[in-house]
């Protein structure tokens, strides 16, 4: 066995019933020689072993072997079945023909399944959506055939990997024999994709329609995808309107295909719905996005209904609040803060922000301060008014409460310097003092 290239390699393993003297074979230099000797029993006999490297092109090295042995053979034909693209949920079917070509009946007992890891079980390859049908134990006389069905059924997207069946007879004297046939294929199969799963239209002015929000359909898959039915469902889905689409329509893999929904509420309330979208995926045949918003009877809509700032000292500004409006209209709006009552002096919103016109569809944020100018409890409403409207178009509401100021206590007498009086004892100071006088008159005296 000689191999050419420039290129390191080492073989794998030898996948194959007649015994080698190799072993396990050692890495190979480019240029190297390893020998494999492969021996078999009395008779004449041929067959094929298959050679796998880790070289990157060809991965599998068939080689012909021939020699002179017994009088039994086992031989697959064709050697190898390739069931070619096939998409996942459809099956292909191929025949291939197992021959006693020895001069002894055999019983054949099962039939294997080889990886290219060298993992060998018994019917494994179902779970790769492989499947021979066939009844064993059967007897398999000599010279004669037996065709062998079998089927590919792809569960996915994926080509199989080395994929190997082991026939496996014995003869009267129990001496087994094997062949083997190598399977390839791939799973095909188209993918729909909704993205986004979602949609949240948020506050819209009632009887007007949001800007259009945009759903991509892709077919992630490896075949063409047929789109049958797209679809709003649900008793609120009236309130939206998608592109139309003629449907059937075929995607072609890594294709797309976008659809604009518009949002149209009636009412002051809120709105949901699914749009619905079912093709020929045979993972997912349906799939869903979630609508969803709300009907406004006001084009300004506040992030509050209402403030409390809590308790505050009289004379004292609060920790600024923040309140967001927001245009839900389809025009731009020029918007005013005006207090509605007298006490609206305590509460402050600087609407410097608001200078400009607010766009369809923009926010500003806007600080609020609580200010209490007198004890107890504050409350207003900061209404928002918009240009050539003679009532406002919406309203915050603010409260909180005025505490009074903490007042200092009275000075007492020691405090401010003076003797304590009424029986109460005098400082450290003050008795030091009228000790050191004492003194002074006893040695006068």
């Amino acid at each position: 066995m000689y191999r050419s290239g420039r290129s390191r390699w080492t073989c794998l393993g030898v996948l194959f019933a007649w015994s080698t003297t190799a072993g396990a074979l050692p890495a190979s230099a480019p240029g190297a020689r390893a020998p494999v000797v492969v021996s078999r029993a009395e008779g004449d006999t041929s067959g094929t072993f298959t050679l796998e490297t880790d070289a990157a092109a060809p991965p599998l090295v068939a080689l012909s072997v021939q020699g002179q042995g017994g009088g039994i053979s086992l031989e697959a034909e064709p050697r190898a079945i390739d069931f070619g693209a096939v998409l996942v949920g459809q099956t292909a079917s191929r025949v291939f023909t197992l021959s006693n070509l020895g001069e002894d009946d055999v019983e054949l007992r099962s039939i294997g399944f080889l990886t290219g890891g060298l993992d060998f079980a018994p019917r494994a390859w179902t779970s790769m959506g492989v499947s021979i049908d066939l009844a064993l134990p059967l007897r398999l006389k000599a010279k004669s055939q037996l065709s062998v069905p079998v089927t590919f059924s792809p569960t996915e997207t994926a080509p199989l990997p080395p994929l190997f069946a082991i026939p496996i007879a014995y003869t009267q004297d129990g001496e087994q024999v094997r062949s083997a046939v190598r399977f390839d294929g791939r799973g095909l199969a188209p993918r729909a994709q909704l993205t986004p799963t979602s949609l949240d239209f948020g506050a819209i002015r009632v009887n007007q329609s949001a800007a259009p929000r945009r759903l991509t359909l892709q077919n992630t898959g490896t075949s063409p995808l047929t789109l049958r039915t797209l679809r709003l469902e649900g008793p609120q889905g009236a309130a939206f309107t998608l592109d139309p689409i003629a449907l059937p329509h075929t995607l072609a893999p890594e294709a797309r295909l976008e659809v604009n929904v518009v949002f149209l509420p009636s009412g002051d309330q809120a709105y949901t719905a699914l749009l619905r979208l079912e093709s020929d995926d045979p993972v997912s045949p349906s799939t869903q996005v979630e609508l969803r918003g709300q009907g406004s009877l006001h084009s300004i809509q506040t992030s509050a209904r209402a403030l409390d700032f809590g308790e505050v000292e009289v004379g004292q500004r609060s920790e600024p609040r923040a309140v967001t409006l927001t245009n839900v209209s389809n025009e731009p709006q020029r918007v005013t803060l005006k207090p509605r009552e007298a006490s609206g002096a305590s509460f402050l919103v600087d609407d410097a922000p608001l200078a400009e016109p607010l766009a369809p569809g923009a926010s500003v944020t806007l600080p609020v301060t609580f200010q209490p100018q007198a004890e107890g409890n504050l409350r207003d409403e900061v209404e928002v008014w918009l240009a050539e409207q003679r009532t406002p178009d919406s309203t915050l509401t603010v409260s909180g409460t005025g505490r009074r100021a903490p007042t200092s206590p009275p000075l007492s007498d020691t405090d401010k310097g003076g003797c304590a009086t009424g029986g109460a004892l005098p400082s450290g100071l003050a008795l030091g003092a009228l000790l050191l006088v004492a003194r002074r008159r006893s040695r006068r005296a």
